[in-house]
């Protein structure tokens, strides 16, 4: 990664780079964050699972990796440089900040953000603990900048204070949160199936927001590039105007109409904290049966996939358990282990 970095002459340090790193919610927080600074006047690039972005041009990643290689993170946010663009937003996984990979060295970060921490990809990490300390080497990198720098963490999630501690000692911190006492304290006045109306406390002062996404963790998504986008000079009012023009990007609770008599929802709930959140805002809403059709990802997390069957089985009247890109594993053992959950709670083959 240093190589890379020198290679294309250290373009993080000539665009103002933001790593935003958690469990769940990246790729939305990315996206929303990039949306905000758009119609603030920045010309933005962005690095996300779904999608990258040079200014106006925006194509789909599909490379299999939400953060790439070091060498071709690095060549875009030089053609972002060259393009004219002041900024770059990157979706920053545990992969990427683990120091065994260390591809986002030399990114030069001005701004870190933490969302939250839950179960996901102990195969690799070995521990929840180096997990976390994996993530937090976003914070770490924040060294390398020269310049102000920021830490911004969910102060809702218990180990934001890991996080904060990552960060040097001269970096300006935030905490946000919709429930725990924080800097940028977002409270939920209204909430329905499709938006919520949210009113914030902030250092810049205080207002409503209209968020056209559904459930908390989309206001709290929300409330996280909001955050971003008013240490990096967007005036309050402005920036509440353009959270009311956001959209979620593809495959995030996307509602799908073709006529049919029911609803469908397209998400990429993959871990069970995610599998908890969805499910439990959407029962309610059900008013006959919900139907889930999920899989598990070969060559990650094994654990998690009799957890997320056991949360589906509890939580949903019936289960179609398919592939989600099996790479080198027996696809039937990983449908296995789902099974295995989903009959803990209760449910049996071909009856749901």
């Amino acid at each position: 990664a240093p190589l890379a970095a020198a290679f294309y002459e250290h373009p993080g340090q000539q665009l103002t780079t933001i790593g935003i790193t958690g469990t769940k919610g990246k790729s939305t927080t990315t996206d929303l964050t990039a949306q905000l600074l758009a119609a603030a006047g920045r010309t933005v690039g962005m690095i996300s699972t779904v999608d990258f972005q040079i200014g106006t041009r925006r194509w789909p990643n599909d490379t299999r990796q939400s953060t790439p290689e070091a060498p071709e993170v690095q060549a875009l946010l030089r053609e972002m440089v060259v393009s004219g663009c002041d900024t770059a937003v990157i979706e920053s996984t545990s992969h990427a900040l683990s120091p065994r990979w260390g591809r986002l060295v030399g990114c030069a970060f001005a701004v870190a953000v933490m969302l939250n921490i839950g179960h996901e990809h102990l195969d690799f990490h070995g521990t929840f603990e180096q997990y976390r300390a994996d993530k937090a080497q976003l914070f770490a990198l924040l060294a390398e900048r020269n310049g102000p720098t920021w830490a911004i963490v969910n102060a809702d999630d218990p180990h934001h204070g890991t996080f904060l501690a990552a960060a040097p000692s001269q970096t300006m911190r935030l905490r946000y949160a919709l429930h725990a006492p924080a800097d940028v304290q977002g409270q939920i006045v209204h909430s329905g199936p499709a938006s919520s109306h949210m009113r914030v406390h902030s250092p810049w002062g205080e207002i409503e927001v209209t968020v056209p996404l559904p459930g908390r963790f989309n206001a709290s998504n929300v409330l996280a590039a909001l955050t971003v986008a008013l240490t990096q000079g967007v005036p309050l009012e402005r920036a509440a105007a353009a959270v009311a023009h956001v959209r979620a990007p593809r495959g995030r609770m996307v509602s799908i109409n073709a006529g049919q008599p029911f609803t469908v929802i397209v998400d990429y709930a993959h871990n069970p904290d995610s599998f908890e959140q969805i499910f439990t805002m959407l029962r309610p809403q059900v008013t006959g049966r919900m139907i889930a059709v999920f899989g598990s990802a070969g060559e990650r997390d094994v654990s998690k996939r009799t957890i997320q069957g056991e949360i589906a089985g509890r939580m949903c009247d019936l289960l179609v358990l398919t592939d989600e890109d099996p790479r080198g594993e027996d696809r039937e053992a990983i449908i296995a282990q789902i099974a295995t959950g989903a009959e803990r709670a209760g449910k049996r083959p071909g009856s749901g």
